[in-house]
């Protein structure tokens, strides 16, 4: 078990412990709040997953056979698709020309853009309230435009030539000039556009989750295995188990820590959720969004753009990773991971300039 799963799992019990008593230790109400997000993630996660993410599985090679006619590594198309603990590193290890690609393709660029396509967004989406979408959207956006930050120097780490590195970049460096062109361009319309893309994928998600309960009840009308839908829903309830531990932990650090905390928050401009946010994501992101909604919108904009790449970097995908690569190109990679979500952080301060700690 990774030791940072460990560490929530820790707070979890300790969570349940109190309630066990009737809530004498004052966590009662944190372990609630973590246990009332299993809805949220059931209906933002198993439909998504056992339909999309297991199509894009099913196809990798047919996906990547497709690609082999563009400039970059077949393995690319992968990474932009799936998190790297969601297939995407053992399918590019088997897919790349070579083991530092595999590593980028899968790994970095996995982390970050395939992180946000096929978990980040349809998770995030189901938490937060419509009147939280367009803040939400804002951060991601911050967070993609810098990704090819840390994607250079991790590049650079794994031995990748300059011009090979470059190559392999041109889907996110054309995406990230997408986005900036866009905001500052026609930035009402942009905002306006990403708030509708992020309700189609929030709806979308819903959909497909009725479709996969439908075929639950009733097997004749099953787009997918039984045995895939129990897997999915297992992995909900871990992560419902990390979103108890986050709370519980967050409460005690704010109990303990709370002038530190306030004033690396007054320094950010931001409330002391929305610091332990950030502290928290860099283990599980998903830890951090019981939090959400406490947050002043800047809190929410830096967390959601810190998310995209920042996220898991000392966490249990760096110890997927960590398992199937060398220690050095494990150390690339959260290099790679801890630039890209620093500088979104920084993009995103400077994108909601006058937003400090103001309500959502």
């Amino acid at each position: 078990m990774n030791i940072f799963v460990a560490i929530m799992l820790g707070f979890a019990a300790l969570g349940l412990f109190d309630k066990m008593i009737g809530g004498r230790l004052g966590l009662e109400k944190e372990f609630d709040q973590g246990m009332e997000t299993a809805g949220g993630l059931a209906l933002s996660t198993v439909g998504f997953y056992c339909v999309g993410v297991s199509y894009v599985q099913n196809h990798a090679e047919s996906i990547a056979l497709a690609s082999q006619g563009m400039p970059f590594d077949p393995a690319l198309v992968i990474g932009c698709l799936l998190a790297p603990d969601m297939g995407a590193l053992p399918m590019t290890i088997k897919l790349a020309a070579d083991l530092p690609m595999a590593v980028f393709t899968g790994a970095m660029v996995s982390g970050g853009l395939g992180m946000t396509v096929c978990y980040q967004l349809p998770v995030f989406l189901a938490f937060v309230q419509w009147n939280e979408v367009s803040g939400l959207m804002r951060g991601f956006v911050a967070g993609l435009i810098t990704l090819p930050v840390g994607l250079f120097a991790g590049g650079f780490l794994l031995g990748i030539a300059p011009a090979r590195l470059l190559v392999n970049m041109i889907p996110v460096l054309a995406l990230c000039v997408a986005l900036v062109l866009a905001f500052v361009l026609i930035p009402g319309l942009t905002t306006k556009i990403l708030i509708v893309i992020g309700n189609i994928i929030r709806i979308a998600s819903y959909l497909l989750f009725g479709l996969v309960m439908l075929g639950v009840f009733v097997p004749q009308c099953a787009v997918v295995d039984s045995s895939l839908v129990g897997e999915m829903l297992y992995l909900v309830i871990r992560m419902v188990v990390v979103a108890c531990g986050g709370m519980v932990l967050s409460h005690l650090a704010l109990k303990k820590f709370g002038g530190p905390i306030g004033r690396l928050g007054d320094f950010l401009g931001i409330n002391q959720e929305a610091v332990m946010g950030l502290i928290l994501s860099c283990t599980q992101s998903l830890a951090m969004l019981p939090l959400y909604s406490r947050m002043d919108r800047r809190g929410q904009i830096l967390n959601a753009a810190f998310s995209v790449c920042g996220a898991y970097v000392v966490g249990g995908q760096m110890a997927f990773v960590a398992s199937l690569v060398p220690g050095g190109m494990v150390n690339a990679y959260m290099i790679c991971k801890a630039l890209s979500g620093v500088a979104a952080v920084g993009l995103a301060a400077v994108m909601c300039r006058g937003e400090r700690q103001m309500p959502t």
